[in-house]
């Protein structure tokens, strides 16, 4: 083989390779949140060689109509889902084959009909944030050992568990219902009552152990 040859094909595997997507950084530029699908814009151009040897680069059209894959079971026992904005980050991903049967039968053995390979027009995208400051933005869900904090990783104040509220909000009523006034005494019989109350461990913490919010 020629040196000619070998850089010819050489080329041609270099441009065959250039034609592969897999992923990609991208910025959501629109969000339907009742499809849950993002119009977004690879956020690192496309370079190139040309046909002349020197580097070329173009930025890539807006991909429409992206899933965007939030967490979630097959089922429907489980998910999360959050709303974007334009300027929010994701990661393009590109599927290998064509999505579209998938998207439309949802079943497990799919057979595409268009034998296109890397398509744009195939891809999905997942939130993520590569700032570093996903635990720390506002409204943020943290999860830090086996706990749950709400609005930033420094969310510190306990929740209230509405069962227990409720149970201690019921004790008082009773006790409170039960009370009978005794005139002239100054509020001995109600402090009395209060106290025979605190005595038995009202009111017991109502805040969950492992849910912090601010």
């Amino acid at each position: 083989m020629s040196f000619d040859e070998l850089d010819a094909l050489q080329r041609l595997a270099r441009a065959e390779v250039a034609r592969v997507r897999t992923c990609i950084p991208g910025v959501v530029t629109a969000y339907d949140q009742s499809t849950q699908r993002a119009d977004v814009r690879p956020a690192i151009r496309h370079a190139y060689r040309d046909a002349d040897g020197s580097v070329a680069q173009e930025q890539h059209p807006i991909i429409p109509g992206c899933p965007v894959l939030f967490p979630a079971s097959s089922s429907g026992g489980f998910s999360i889902a959050w709303p974007l904005s334009p300027g929010d980050e994701v990661l393009v991903l590109v599927a290998e084959r064509s999505i579209d049967e998938w998207q439309a039968e949802g079943n497990t053995d799919t057979v595409p009909q268009d034998l296109r390979r890397f398509a744009l027009s195939d891809a999905m995208v997942l939130p993520v944030s590569t700032r570093g400051a996903a635990d720390t933005a506002s409204g943020a869900i943290v999860v830090q050992g086996s706990e749950v904090r709400l609005g930033s990783s420094s969310a510190s104040q306990a929740v209230a568990l509405g069962p227990v509220v409720d149970a201690q909000l019921t004790s008082l009523e009773a006790a409170l219902t039960a009370w009978v006034p005794v005139p002239g005494d100054g509020g001995a019989a109600l402090k009395a009552l209060l106290t025979t109350l605190i005595g038995t461990g009202w009111p017991a913490s109502t805040g969950a152990t492992k849910t912090k919010a601010e």
